[in-house]
């Protein structure tokens, strides 16, 4: 069971039943979903509970029935499982899942119709999600939508060569290093020294983390100074004393091709694949 806010009058209606102002109004059975007024004719937001934080903004509704979606992309994808099937429960749009991190935003699947069976297709149609996205509440109609860079009409084509060939050669180089032990000899020197060790590890996705990867993509060849990047990239030091080498060999293969796989995006703009961002650069 959940509440349901169509416009800011309906919010305000429902922060007015809330037993405790300080606390918000809860929108669900479970309470983690929260509607808060921080004053009287501004804003109002939507919270959630987290592992991370008690009240995380997911969105503003705005005085003039505007509403916009605060969460980070990465925070999204984190708790992508709640967000996706609550949202459209809240709200008139929800978040759809349409690649790995990537989320486009419009109305629920239910109200498709009979276009149903379509869903990918109407999916793909809707503004792809970031940070500061705007809806109007009485059209349903994205504000500020952004261009969609994986039209083929926004990708550079010998920028997009480039990338493919550099990730197929740092992906193979890599699986040739460890095949040989070299990533062994680099973790079993790392362990002996495990008193000096000072791990990079970071579930974020800086644009530093994918800036060390794209320099490393484009050298010809892997050092064993990039290994041992990986290696602190990926382990804290409490998986340097505990893990074996061939674990961890295992563990930074699996971990760049799911980055690979996962930032694709990110690492893409670094490559300059999107001419719209070469443009605005």
């Amino acid at each position: 069971m959940a509440l349901y806010i169509g416009s800011y009058e309906e919010g305000r209606a429902v922060l007015s039943t809330a037993r405790c102002g300080e606390a918000g109004k809860p929108l669900c059975s479970s309470g983690r979903y929260r509607l808060h007024g921080d004053s009287k004719n501004g804003p109002l937001r939507i919270s959630v509970e987290t592992w991370k934080t008690t009240g995380q903004a997911i969105a503003y509704i705005h005085p003039d029935n505007t509403l916009e979606f605060v969460i980070d992309p990465y925070d999204l994808w984190v708790y992508s499982n709640s967000l996706t099937q609550m949202m459209g429960k809240i709200l008139p749009v929800t978040f759809h899942r349409h690649a790995t991190r990537r989320y486009r935003v419009g109305k629920p699947w239910y109200e498709f119709g009979s276009y149903r069976y379509r869903k990918n297709e109407i999916v793909k149609t809707l503004p792809e999600y970031f940070s500061g996205i705007k809806f109007n509440l009485n059209t349903l109609e994205c504000i500020n939508p952004r261009v969609d860079l994986t039209s083929t009409c926004n990708i550079d084509k010998e920028a997009r060569k480039r990338w493919l060939a550099d990730k197929r050669r740092f992906v193979r180089n890599l699986k040739v290093r460890a095949r040989l032990g070299v990533v062994d000899a680099v973790f079993n020197k790392l362990k002996r020294n495990i008193d000096t060790y000072t791990s990079g590890y970071d579930w974020t996705n800086s644009s530093a983390k994918h800036l060390s990867l794209v320099n490393m993509m484009k050298r010809d060849d892997i050092t064993n100074a990039d290994i041992k990047d990986l290696i602190k990239r990926y382990l804290r030091p409490y998986h340097v004393q505990h893990l074996t080498a061939e674990a961890v060999t295992k563990m930074v293969v699996t971990r760049v091709e799911d980055d690979l796989q996962r930032d694709s995006i990110e690492l893409r703009k670094a490559y300059g694949v999107f001419k719209s961002e070469q443009q605005s650069a």
